[in-house]
């Protein structure tokens, strides 16, 4: 039987990734075994504050690169852009 926070995990990566909820309870049992320490209550929260992506059916941490930061977005919006010759 499926618990509250293993069905909040199922709904999670059917929404978030398209994952059906076999195929979920697949990949986070993969997730769990890889990190033993842990709990479903653990991979929730996780998937919750987005720190976790879906990467070739496993779920992976996000790193610090894949996320755009302030000061990142600051610099793509002051880019400058020049069309024939004039500057915008």
């Amino acid at each position: 039987m499926i618990d509250k926070h293993q069905n909040n995990v199922l709904t999670i990566l059917f929404m978030r990734f398209d994952v059906n909820p076999s195929e979920g309870i697949k990949i986070a049992e993969g997730w769990l075994k890889e990190y033993s320490q842990e709990t479903w209550e653990t991979l929730l929260r996780l998937l919750k504050s987005n720190q976790l992506t879906l990467v070739n059916k496993e779920l992976k941490p996000v790193t610090q690169s894949t996320k755009i930061t302030a000061k990142n977005s600051n610099q793509l919006q002051e880019k400058k852009r020049r069309y024939r010759g004039i500057e915008y």
